[in-house]
């Protein structure tokens, strides 16, 4: 990883000075402040106005706060009122610890939010909103970014106001600083992998199967998955014995709403042979099944879409890619992705341009399947994950904060 894992740039500006940097002092102090000698913990507002929709984005937030409830801030919730449910049942939905404790304000403007963080007295904004425009209304504040969208000189101006923009990859950082400028204070930080995926058990070479898994929802438009890409090419795969026919080809994930969407999975369903299995609205343990036996897992998001075209609709990440080294089923993934800077190609995944690179990788896979070669990839994708962890994260994403620390 060149960048996951970095200290942010030029970090001692913060005020953090050379003093926690010590042997055995830790990183940084806890994050209280003593007044007439009461400890009052900090106070974090984590703004996220389509909470609702409950993706990648809100799972993103969600370890944030996590990160941050652990490093001892009092965490506060605001969304807009198409949030209908608990922050505990959200967190379940991810498999994420904590929630019970963390209020939640439903606001529907940002006039409201801006007035409510300031009058609350809140040391810490963290705004997780898609295309927001809002100014940091605390005395710290970060903008969490999954991809950039162009923005008009005045909303330039307002995310300026926050100590950092914190983006998910390096793809991400690298179109935000195209777009926004180079002068933005932006730096890069994945999310973790969910401690769901790190602890699972049961995990073995042995248990290996010939099997392709790719996950993500089914819709047709802008930033989707290419199932039926992906099954296409399987199935050329194995009518040109290019691949034994005892592979099998897996595509699992939630189908959005929408006609066009409800026929995109037909259209899946009649590209389909007898080893294509394609499954909706998947349990979390299926999903766990399915990662333990798979040998390989292919994200096809952005795929034919060659470089500066449409980078929006690419993998700005890649979670299930990050998820899939838990379990040693290797990745082959899109080269413009996220996940794609991450990976050492042919030792902890590979990466294609092309679908006949692909094609060629495959070629290999199959006949390395069982091997050393292969038992070699499985150790080492599962080793590289655990770089990817939450204590890895939490550890990253504190110094962040540490401005609102003094």
């Amino acid at each position: 990883v060149r960048n996951a894992n970095r200290a942010p740039p030029n970090h001692n500006s913060l005020g953090m000075g050379n003093r926690y940097d010590r042997p055995g002092c830790g990183v940084f102090p806890p994050l209280k402040v003593f007044i007439r000698g009461c400890d009052v913990m900090k106070k974090a507002l984590v703004y996220n106005k389509y909470l609702h929709t409950a993706g990648g984005g809100e799972r993103m937030m969600l370890d944030w706060c996590l990160a941050l409830s652990q490093l001892g801030y009092e965490i506060t919730l605001t969304t807009a009122s198409t949030f209908t449910q608990s922050v505990k049942n959200l967190c379940d939905v991810f498999e994420i610890p904590g929630g019970e404790e963390w209020s939640l304000k439903i606001l529907d403007t940002e006039e409201e939010i801006q007035h409510y963080c300031t009058s609350e007295g809140f040391d810490l904004f963290i705004n997780c909103t898609f295309c927001s425009s809002m100014a940091n209304p605390a005395p710290h504040g970060l903008y969490a970014l999954m991809f950039p969208q162009p923005i008009s000189p005045a909303t330039r101006q307002n995310l300026l106001s926050y100590q950092h923009v914190v983006v998910i990859s390096e793809f991400t950082e690298l179109y935000t600083k195209y777009w926004w400028g180079i002068d933005f204070p932006v730096t890069t930080l994945p999310p973790p992998i969910s401690n769901s995926h790190m602890n699972a058990g049961g995990i073995a070479f042995s248990s290996k199967e010939k099997i392709i898994l790719n996950v993500g929802r089914f819709n047709v438009d802008g930033h989707c998955k290419r199932q039926l890409d992906a099954i296409r090419t399987f199935q050329e795969l194995v009518r040109d014995g290019e691949i034994g026919n005892d592979w099998h080809f897996y595509a699992v994930g939630n189908l959005n709403p929408g006609e066009a969407n409800q026929r995109y999975l037909a259209d899946c369903h009649e590209a389909a042979g007898p080893h294509v299995h394609i499954e909706t609205d998947v349990q979390f343990t299926r999903l766990q099944e399915l990662y333990r036996k798979a040998a390989a897992l292919w994200q096809f998001t952005g795929i034919h879409l060659h470089s500066g075209q449409l980078p929006q609709h690419c993998e700005h990440l890649g979670l299930v890619a990050m998820d899939s080294m838990c379990y040693g089923a290797v990745p082959m993934v899109y080269q413009r992705s996220g996940v794609a800077y991450m990976i050492d190609h042919g030792r902890t995944g590979f990466t294609f341009a092309t679908i006949d690179e692909l094609k060629s990788i495959m070629r290999i896979f199959d006949e390395a399947f069982g091997t050393e070669t292969h038992y070699n990839m499985f150790q080492a994708t599962r080793e590289y994950s655990h770089q990817l962890g939450f204590e890895a994260f939490k550890n990253n994403f504190s110094l962040y904060v540490s401005g609102a620390t003094q």
